[in-house]
């Protein structure tokens, strides 16, 4: 037969170990609201007369979802191919959201360079 162990020692080190973490948590919790306390900043103007990209939807649609993208982007293309769809096809098309798409510009990858010299 199996002897059986004292096991006290082992849970009381588990438990010290867990009150650890959970003090760290915590502290590390109340240092951050004090970093990300909400600031209010003056809102940016901007011209149409620059716009980049298209939009669809309803102009008198309650919500504006405003996409910026770029053509290199992976995350911009991963929600093209798996997020817009469904944004177009459940709030576009019902009229509850306008989604303008605005194109970024900046300068290729390096990968993506190719031969012209770019």
């Amino acid at each position: 037969m199996a002897q059986s162990r004292n096991l006290t020692p082992f849970y009381i080190g588990l438990g010290l170990i867990a009150i650890g973490g959970l003090a760290a948590i915590w502290m590390a919790r109340s240092s951050n609201t004090a970093r990300t306390a909400a600031r209010e900043v003056d809102p940016v103007p901007i011209s149409a007369a620059g716009f980049e990209g298209w939009v669809i939807g309803s102009e008198s649609a309650p919500v504006e979802i405003v996409e910026y993208a770029d053509f290199e982007c992976g995350a911009c293309a991963h929600f093209a191919v798996l997020t817009g769809p469904d944004i177009k096809s459940r709030l576009v098309a019902s009229g509850r959201v306008r989604f303008p798409r605005w194109r970024t510009t900046r300068p290729p990858a390096p990968e993506n360079r190719g031969s012209s010299g770019t």
